[in-house]
């Protein structure tokens, strides 16, 4: 089965070839670099299922967007979030649901804007989304 920080970073991977997206990381960082960032969280992980035989993880990826007094910040969201486009963070997902073989399969929960979540010492507009793995086994 693939360890967390694999997926974490094949997540950031495929996060990286969305074009909108000026950067992802598999961890948080002080400041973010530029905007649009993607941030791939630790996941929740279900230690009855994980041990029970399957190895099911939730993974939680951060969007954030321009600063609160960017109008375009929203704009910009609603664009990585929608389920179409070549700015599509599902779609991204969706293209590869193996992440390169890393797991079985993955599949899109849910999304919730954030509203303006403060990195660093700057508020930014942002949401999260929400994604079910199912890991590979070796």
């Amino acid at each position: 089965m693939s360890t967390v920080m694999e997926t974490m970073d094949a997540l950031e991977a495929t996060l990286l070839a969305v074009p909108m997206l000026r950067g992802a990381s598999s961890e948080m960082p002080g400041q973010l670099p530029a905007v649009p960032w993607a941030v791939v969280g630790v996941p929740e992980l279900d230690y009855l299922t994980t041990h029970g035989g399957g190895s099911d993880r939730k993974f939680t990826i951060y969007l954030f967007t321009g600063t609160a007094v960017e109008r375009v910040g929203q704009r910009q969201l609603a664009e990585l979030l929608d389920t179409e486009g070549e700015n599509s963070v599902p779609a991204a997902l969706l293209a590869d649901r193996t992440l390169g073989g890393v797991i079985d399969d993955l599949r899109i929960v849910s999304s919730r804007p954030l509203g303006v979540r403060e990195v660093g010492i700057i508020g930014y507009v942002g949401a999260m989304l929400i994604i079910d793995t199912i890991g590979a086994e070796g």
